[in-house]
């Protein structure tokens, strides 16, 4: 199934130069993207090169236990941002806190692997996958975009 351009999150009010929003925002943003398009693309063309479905045998499973990683390193990076010297450096930062909290790597990749299932049972017909596609690369950028607001 072939891969459609997702459209970019970074628009002219939403690039890197601008102060007003916080540098985790855009790590948030940058992995939504990866996770919630590039995921189920990647999944389904592993599946594909490697002759097998996302159903089959232990897939889930192994891909699942990526997610006791991560969340072992997300909770590292979030009590970095959430006390000590971060914390006091820059009391404005509760917004971004609750921004970050309200973001789950798992539940992203809950939602990647319900996709690249969706994409794959839909593969061989090319219309509905397209479609499909093109929704999941809007409804990222949607995403990433509300990522990237502003805080005060």
């Amino acid at each position: 199934m072939p891969s459609t351009r997702r459209p970019r999150a970074g628009s002219p009010p939403y690039r890197r130069s601008n102060t007003d929003i916080y540098p985790v925002q855009f790590a948030l943003a940058g992995m939504n993207a990866h996770i919630n398009h590039d995921l189920p693309l990647a999944v389904v063309q592993t599946c594909t090169d490697l002759g097998t479905a996302p159903d089959d045998g232990t897939h889930h499973v192994d891909y699942q236990k990526v997610d006791a990683l991560l969340d072992a390193a997300e909770q590292s990076v979030r009590e970095s941002f959430e006390s000590g010297d971060a914390l006091r450096a820059d009391r404005d930062m509760r917004p971004v806190l609750d921004l970050i909290g309200n973001w789950s790597i798992n539940s992203a990749r809950d939602v990647a692997w319900d996709t690249a299932v969706a994409l794959w049972h839909c593969r061989e017909i090319p219309a509905v996958g397209q479609l499909m596609i093109a929704g999941m690369a809007r409804t990222v950028a949607m995403a990433s975009r509300c990522l990237l607001v502003p805080l005060p």
